[in-house]
């Protein structure tokens, strides 16, 4: 029981507030962002192996028209 006046414990581990809450929201949000395109990014690189490989152009640069290494 708690006695009027008796010290109250700190507790031992506060929770971001202020500004370094606000940093680690942003923290999230830029992480969330790059994983949501290069979640989108991957299944268009997969698609466009694909048309390439249809057209026989798959493993050829497209800059040289060489072998791709």
């Amino acid at each position: 029981m708690w006695q009027i006046g008796a010290a109250v414990p700190a507790p031992a581990h506060r929770p971001p507030h202020g500004r370094e809450a606000d940093g680690r929201a942003a923290a999230r949000e830029e992480v969330r962002a790059a994983l949501t395109a290069s979640a989108r990014m991957v299944p268009a690189d997969v698609e466009a192996a694909l048309e390439r490989m249809r057209q026989g152009r798959y493993g050829i640069c497209p800059l040289c028209r060489g072998p791709s290494r």
